[in-house]
């Protein structure tokens, strides 16, 4: 059986529905009081796919990324720390997309020596906007692509599953894209 953790921040991929534009999108998302739409999904995600991965799931915040700090930061590596003893298979981390490379690659600083992948992921379009949003396909890039080489820190978003390093989230095409060399 496998194990997968899922460290819930916050983050678009959480947030109550945006506007049809995006030019319409808010500054700061909000997030409803109930659950994590994230956790849920990737919980229907496993039940129909893989029933035989255990998902623990962690709230940590609800956080628009702009918004953690190097203290959040380091209590995430701390978290991610604390259940390195229940040996996942990989660790997951939704964040908000403004700020997603940066946050890894400090996690990446606090943690150079990983037992398993810790994959980031979030969305720009929220879950809660249905079939428009690319959170669900985020999750399942993030749960299911194998990582090239070893534990590591990894972005799965917009079609990407790569080092944190290596894309950017461009603000003006809403996407992220590759950095040159």
């Amino acid at each position: 059986m496998k194990s997968v953790i899922l460290i819930t921040t916050g983050g678009t991929i959480d947030a109550d529905p945006y506007p049809e534009n995006p030019a319409d999108a808010p500054f700061n998302a909000s997030f409803s009081q109930t659950a994590s739409t994230a956790a849920k999904e990737l919980s229907e995600i496993i039940s129909k796919e893989h029933p035989d991965i255990v998902c623990n799931h962690i709230a940590y915040s609800a956080k628009d990324s702009k918004n953690i700090t190097d203290e959040d930061i380091k209590k995430i590596a701390t978290l991610i720390l604390q259940h390195f003893k229940e040996t996942p298979d990989r660790i997951l981390i939704t964040c908000g997309t403004d700020r997603i490379c940066e946050i890894s690659q400090k996690i990446k600083e606090y943690l150079p020596d990983l037992p398993c992948p810790v994959i980031f992921t979030g969305a720009l379009i929220p879950l809660a906007n249905g079939a428009i949003s690319d959170g669900t396909n985020n999750l399942e890039q993030a749960l299911f692509t194998k990582p090239d080489a070893k534990a590591d820190i990894y972005i799965a978003i917009d079609g990407f599953f790569t080092d944190p390093r290596l894309i950017y989230k461009d603000f003006q095409q809403r996407k992220f894209v590759p950095k040159e060399a």
